[in-house]
């Protein structure tokens, strides 16, 4: 995790990094740290236009809003996965899983 943090130090403005670091947090359990991380990755994407990596970052931000039982927001990001990339496998895959979270929730 820390060569991540170097990563985003050195160079804030790349995506990549913050993408990066958003997932080693979420692996540590460290949801709102990662939460923030793939939001700084989201935001520099939409600056760099890194097209490739946009639907990546919802999907992952959806997922560890999700896990936190932020459904509406975690939603949102699925949502904007899907209407950037529709016929794509993973986020396809968020979304199901999201409305089985949702069904357990609304239980």
């Amino acid at each position: 995790m820390k060569s991540f943090q170097h990563a985003t130090a050195a160079s804030p403005e790349d995506a990549r990094p913050l993408f990066r670091l958003g997932n080693a947090l979420f692996a540590a359990q460290q949801l709102s740290q990662s939460q923030e991380a793939f939001s700084q990755a989201l935001t520099a994407a939409n600056l760099s236009d890194d097209a490739a990596l946009l639907p990546k970052i919802h999907v992952n931000l959806g997922i560890s809003l999700e896990a936190e039982g932020q459904l509406e927001a975690a939603c949102q990001h699925y949502r904007s996965d899907f209407a950037a990339c529709p016929g794509s496998g993973h986020v396809c895959s968020a979304l199901e899983g999201f409305s089985i979270s949702l069904s357990e929730a609304m239980m």
